[in-house]
């Protein structure tokens, strides 16, 4: 334990014992001199709850007690660089991120709604829906949050309220109405509904459809989605990349890979079937499907294992099935992402060609996607 690190939030290569006593000197207002034995003490009781140490016996990224803590030394510090810029609140963001990890299990809906619950609306009628709401978000200039929080609202409140048809736009207005509320600085007006919904609700029913889904959610407005993870992956997944040997230049690769995984995961945000996914490996596998296609290497490394607690083999089913949304994307009806992701302020990454077959390597074999 010479140089164990009382820092929860990342790696840090800090000092030794000795020197931590010298700096920490004093216990709170007591002054009492700490020895030794309290700062191991308290060094082990920081970290008891961090995956910052592995177990060198079974190789795994979490410890049983104080006699096999060890430093994972093949894993990079992402936060180290922003410890002093307080928008990264690098001090407690690994706080946030178990928060959310644990949000997950709870906010996220179910994966059989439509099919066993609801009895007039479809998953193309869903589908529809988010289309038009990825329209919307772009209208009014909202982040993506706000976009990724009304599609929950909207999806829990299927969950567990029978819906009419007729009505299902009305409720998307009044979820993206509260997610905007919840996420963005200047939300826009009930009128504003009105007027993108075509005044086929009036600003009567919206309120009143807003109120209804409080009192379906049980006000609970908060939840982790894809994007609550997204930000956090691409960030860990640029720790230890080098790009393979292409002409299209590093720094636009890496560029590109990050609005690739922005694109494939609203593709599946539309898609049903993708709720069987819990949000955060959707992120993870966005992020190996996009180093993948835009030929950074590693496509995986032990930093992303640590950050987004998935082994690459782990991934394996979510990545296939992104892959599969980003090829069919292009033949689509339903056009709002695809076109979104064709302008030039994001690489243009919705109209990447691909060959007919992408070899996903998994460590000991291959998986080939048609």
């Amino acid at each position: 334990m010479n140089r164990l690190n009382a820092r929860r939030s990342g790696i840090n290569h800090g000092q030794t014992i000795p020197e931590i006593i010298k700096e920490v000197g004093t216990l709170s207002r007591r002054k009492a001199k700490l020895t030794v034995a309290h700062v191991k003490k308290t060094c082990v009781a920081l970290v008891a709850e961090s995956s910052l140490f592995v177990n060198p016996n079974n190789n795994n990224l979490f410890f049983r007690n104080s006699n096999d803590l060890v430093i994972h030394n093949d894993v990079t510090d992402i936060d180290i660089d922003h410890a002093r810029d307080p928008r990264y609140a690098t001090s407690y963001v690994t706080d946030i991120m178990s928060f959310r990890r644990g949000l997950e299990i709870s906010s996220t809906p179910g994966t059989t709604f439509l099919d066993t619950f609801q009895a007039d609306i479809t998953p193309n009628m869903r589908s529809i829906l988010v289309d038009w709401l990825v329209e919307v978000a772009e209208e009014y200039h909202l982040h993506t949050e706000s976009l990724f929080t009304a599609v929950n609202y909207v999806d829990r409140c299927l969950e567990r309220s029978q819906i009419h048809r007729h009505k299902l736009q009305l409720l998307g207005c009044a979820c993206m109405l509260l997610a905007s509320k919840f996420e963005e600085i200047y939300a826009p007006a009930v009128d504003e509904f009105v007027y993108i919904s075509d005044n086929t609700y009036t600003h009567e029913e919206i309120v009143r459809m807003e109120s209804k889904v409080c009192k379906i959610l049980n006000f609970k407005m908060t939840v982790s989605t894809t994007t609550s993870f997204l930000t956090r992956y691409t960030q860990a997944s640029k720790a230890d990349e080098t790009l393979a040997n292409d002409t299209t230049g590093t720094e636009e690769n890496k560029e590109k890979a990050t609005f690739f995984a922005k694109y494939v995961t609203e593709l599946a945000l539309q898609e049903y079937n993708m709720l069987k996914y819990k949000p955060s490996m959707i992120a993870a596998a966005a992020v190996s499907l996009s180093r993948r296609t835009c030929h950074v290497s590693p496509v995986w490394h032990k930093t992303l294992t640590h950050y987004t607690k998935y082994e690459h083999d782990e991934l394996r089913q979510c990545e296939r099935s992104l892959r599969r949304l980003q090829r069919q994307a292009s033949g689509s009806e339903l056009r709002a992402i695809y076109e979104k992701y064709s302008a030039s302020a994001f690489q243009r990454v919705s109209t990447v060609s691909f060959c007919q077959k992408v070899l996903l390597s998994y460590g000991l074999g291959c998986l080939q996607i048609n």
